[in-house]
């Protein structure tokens, strides 16, 4: 029984890691800013695994997948970029982004919560069994729970840090909080690093900056573009030159393809010109009928 729920757990969360990388590349194409990239992604991508949650344990590799996922959708073809553990920052440098593996867990303890207060299903007879409602330890003892019932230890160690919902508070507001007390613990377990705008200049009074970031009465748009002027993430000639200073003398074809913004992509050292999309390119720059485009054209001397 239990290698069937294993099986059945694992297969649902392949499916929705795949729907969530299907669903970011059909988008690929859309003209979206960072704040409607994240508004979706938050909206309808990890809409995927709101159900599955309440089921199965969110595995640790899903979790990077569909991280990554998340992370190539929002910034597919820029050059410069920020973290994702920056973007799930609140209002001090971050815009909120949904930290996934804290959003799984606390639909879980939720779920579970909620059946265990009803009579006669599995949950209530497990909690009443092993007494998680009267003993909690903290720090947990999850050792005394068999390894097979995973859920069950997510629940018996995370809810020893998270109070009962009060009175008159909605499941929303309770499943809210477990969201929240889950960030802060994992925050707390390792702390994060310092943005790097923050470590170039670190006598800058960052917290105004911020406050009048969100305080601005401005659309999402000029505050996406805002921001990236703040992380300082644009393509501007002076970010691409401190990064990769290129003499259009010595290489053309290399000094095009990064002001087009895909220089990182080429390796002129190694690059066989099998494209006929950039061997045309090349006898353009050059001059010469495409047959004649060799790849000595496409190597440079940096020993120069």
């Amino acid at each position: 029984m239990q290698k069937s729920i294993d099986r059945a757990g694992k297969s649902s969360w392949a499916r929705i890691t795949n729907v969530v990388r299907i669903q970011a590349r059909e988008t690929y194409g859309k003209d979206l800013n960072l704040a409607q990239c994240i508004q979706y992604v938050q909206v309808y991508l990890l809409a995927n695994l709101c159900h599955t949650a309440q089921v199965f344990p969110f595995p640790r590799e899903c979790s990077r997948q569909i991280t990554s996922a998340i992370a190539w959708f929002l910034w597919h073809g820029a050059i410069f970029r920020v973290s994702i553990s920056t973007l799930q920052r609140k209002k001090d440098g971050g815009l909120e982004l949904c930290d996934v593996e804290a959003k799984s867990r606390a639909l879980l303890i939720s779920r579970m919560w909620t059946q265990g207060k009803l009579t006669g299903t599995f949950p209530a007879e497990w909690q009443e069994y092993w007494n998680l409602e009267a003993y909690k330890a903290n720090p947990p003892q999850i050792s005394r729970i068999p390894k097979t019932l995973e859920y069950l230890r997510i629940y018996a160690q995370e809810m020893a840090y998270i109070n009962p919902p009060r009175d008159n508070e909605s499941p929303k507001a309770f499943r809210q909080r477990i969201y929240q007390t889950l960030r802060t613990m994992s925050l707390a377990e390792k702390e994060p690093r310092a943005m790097r705008i923050t470590q170039i200049h670190p006598t800058t009074e960052w917290t105004k900056i911020w406050d009048n970031l969100q305080c601005m009465w401005a659309p999402e748009s000029i505050k996406s573009t805002w921001y990236k002027v703040i992380h300082d993430i644009l393509s501007t000639n002076e970010r691409l030159r401190a990064i990769n200073p290129l003499n259009p003398e010595l290489n053309p074809i290399c000094y095009l393809l990064a002001l087009l913004g895909a220089h990182h992509f080429l390796h002129v050292s190694r690059i066989r010109v099998k494209s006929l999309t950039l061997r045309r390119l090349m006898s353009y720059i050059y001059g010469a009928p495409i047959l004649d485009v060799s790849r000595s054209h496409t190597t440079t001397q940096h020993s120069r």
